[in-house]
C-alpha cells in the first residue's frame, strides 16, 4: 500500500508541475478574437479550435504596455508532439503563424512566453483567422499611399498587408528621428517563412528594399527595430510604391522642414542678388582704373570724333586701353599692340583683340 503511495506520489508532482506552466485548453471560435488574456514569464497558454479546410493565421496581438514576447505553435495534438507549424525557431516574439487545412480539423494552439530569460509577462489578444478576415487585424497598406504617425517600439515588430499586382514595388521606411534603426521583410506569409526579400542583413539601419511581382498578390510586410542593442524606438512613415510614385527630394519634405527651407532663401536669396550686382558694378569700376592712356593713330578714332581731333590738328589722340591683355594677360603698352580697326587693338604676344575707350583731351 505504501508502495502504491509513493509512486501515485511520484508521478503527482510532475502532474503539478505541467499543471502549473500550462493551462487548460480553451476554446478559440474563428475570426473571433479572445481579449485580456495574460500569460506570466515561463509559461505556457493552450487553445483548441475547430476549423474549416482553408488557409488560417493565428494571431497574438500584444499589449504594447508590455515587453512580452511569444511563439505560437499549432499542433494536431493536445500534447504538441505532432506540429503542424511554428512560428520561430527562436526565441524572441514571434507573434504571428499561419497553416493550411485541407480538411475540416481540430487544432490545438499554444502561446509561449519565448524571451531570451523567460522574464516577460502581459496581456495580448489572440484570434485565428481566415484569409478573408485577417486583413483587417493586421494593420494595412495601400499601394502608393504612405502609412504616417507609425510608431516601433525597441525589439518589437511591426506588421502590414496589402494586396500589390504585377510589377515592381519599393518598401520604404521615413524614421521621424535620425537614431530609429529598422530592417525591412516582405514575406508571401505573416510568419515570414516564405521571405520575398529583406532590406539587408545584420543589425543596423537598413531603410527600404525593393521586389518584383509576377502576378497579382497579397504580401506581408514587418518593420523591425534593428540596432544593434535593440535600444532604439520612434515614429516612422511606412509607404510602397511603383517606380512611377517613388518619392523624390520634396515628396520626403513634411511641411514644417519645407518651412525651414523657404524662410531663409526669402531671406538670403535678396541678399545674394544685392551682392552679385555690387561685385559687377565694382568690377566695371576697376576694369576703368586699371587701364592705361595710349596714342593712337587718327584712322581708328569713331568718326564722331574725328572734327574735334582734326579742329587742334593732331593726327593722334588718346585712347584707353586695358592695363593687362584679356586673353594672354600681357601687359600691355604702345609698343606691344598693333591698332586694326575703329578703337580696336591686337596684343602683339597672343594676337587677341582688345577694345579701346576714347579720352577726350
Amino acid at each position: 500500500m505504501d508502495r502504491r503511495r509513493l509512486i501515485h506520489g511520484i508521478l503527482l508532482v510532475p502532474m503539478l508541475l505541467l499543471i502549473g506552466t500550462v493551462s487548460a485548453q480553451a476554446d478559440l471560435v474563428s475570426n473571433v478574437p479572445r481579449t485580456d488574456e495574460y500569460i506570466d514569464s515561463g509559461s505556457t497558454i493552450s487553445y483548441v479550435s475547430d476549423l474549416e479546410a482553408g488557409h488560417w493565421t493565428v494571431v497574438a496581438a500584444l499589449d504594447s504596455w508590455y515587453d512580452l514576447e511569444v511563439k505560437i505553435t499549432v499542433s494536431w495534438d493536445i500534447s504538441g508532439s505532432n506540429i503542424i507549424t511554428a512560428s520561430g525557431n527562436d526565441t524572441g516574439n514571434y507573434p504571428y503563424a499561419d497553416f493550411t487545412l485541407n480538411s475540416s480539423s481540430t487544432v490545438y494552439i499554444t502561446v509561449s512566453e519565448n524571451s531570451v530569460y523567460h522574464d516577460t509577462s502581459g496581456y495580448y489578444e489572440i484570434g485565428v483567422y481566415d484569409d478573408i478576415h485577417v486583413s483587417g487585424i493586421l494593420a494595412s497598406i495601400i499601394a502608393n499611399v504612405p502609412r504616417t504617425d507609425e510608431y516601433v517600439y525597441s525589439d518589437t515588430t511591426n506588421s502590414y498587408v496589402l494586396d500589390l499586382e504585377a510589377g515592381h514595388w519599393t518598401v520604404i521606411i521615413e524614421p521621424d528621428w535620425d537614431d530609429l534603426e529598422v530592417k525591412i521583410t516582405v514575406s508571401w506569409d505573416i510568419s515570414g517563412s516564405n521571405i520575398i526579400a529583406v532590406s539587408g542583413s545584420g543589425t543596423g539601419n537598413h531603410p527600404s528594399v525593393d521586389f518584383t511581382l509576377n502576378s497579382s498578390s497579397t504580401v506581408y510586410i514587418a518593420v523591425s527595430e534593428n540596432s544593434v542593442y535593440h535600444d532604439t524606438s520612434g515614429y516612422y512613415e511606412i509607404g510602397v510604391y511603383d517606380d512611377s510614385h517613388i518619392p523624390g527630394f520634396l515628396e520626403s519634405i513634411d511641411l514644417f522642414d519645407l518651412i525651414f527651407i523657404i524662410v531663409p532663401a526669402i531671406i538670403f536669396v535678396p541678399i545674394c542678388i544685392g551682392s552679385i550686382v555690387s561685385s559687377r558694378r565694382g568690377r566695371k569700376g576697376r576694369e576703368f582704373h586699371e587701364s592705361i592712356a595710349v596714342e593712337a593713330p587718327i584712322h581708328v578714332i569713331p568718326d564722331k570724333h574725328q572734327k574735334s581731333v582734326q579742329r587742334h590738328g593732331s593726327q593722334t589722340t588718346t585712347v584707353r586701353l586695358p592695363l593687362k591683355c584679356p586673353s594672354c594677360g600681357a601687359e600691355v603698352s604702345h609698343e606691344s599692340v598693333d591698332w586694326v580697326g575703329p578703337m580696336e587693338a591686337k596684343c602683339g604676344y597672343c594676337g587677341g583683340t582688345m577694345r579701346a575707350t576714347f579720352e577726350r583731351v
